[in-house]
């Protein structure tokens, strides 16, 4: 069964039109992770912190999800390497005010 977590941090970063899995721009050691480009993972790091994700929070996230193979040197690191990424290609973030 998919985490509700991982389920809503995809919705927060597709809804930024990027049509990205969690583990496509969070998990260093996926397949994907060197296809996608950089400017596109700070993108889905500017949206998951833009939809209210903290660094705490994706850490917790990345600990739960990705097994015993990721420790949380690791996490820190991708979590720096994406807020370096996010400073080097900064994106407007799109609000979806789709309530009446």
């Amino acid at each position: 069964m998919i985490n509700p977590a991982v389920i809503g941090l995809n919705s927060s970063v597709q809804s930024q039109g990027l049509k990205l899995d969690v583990r496509d721009w969070l998990d260093m050691g996926s397949e994907n992770w060197s296809k996608v480009p950089d400017e596109i993972k700070a993108a889905a790091y500017q949206a998951a912190k833009f939809s209210g994700w903290t660094d705490d929070g994706l850490k917790v996230l990345m600990l739960k999800e990705f097994g015993t193979r990721v420790e949380e040197q690791d996490v820190s690191f991708v979590l720096e390497t994406l807020k370096e990424l996010a400073n080097k290609y900064p994106v407007e973030i799109e609000e979806n005010n789709n309530a009446k």
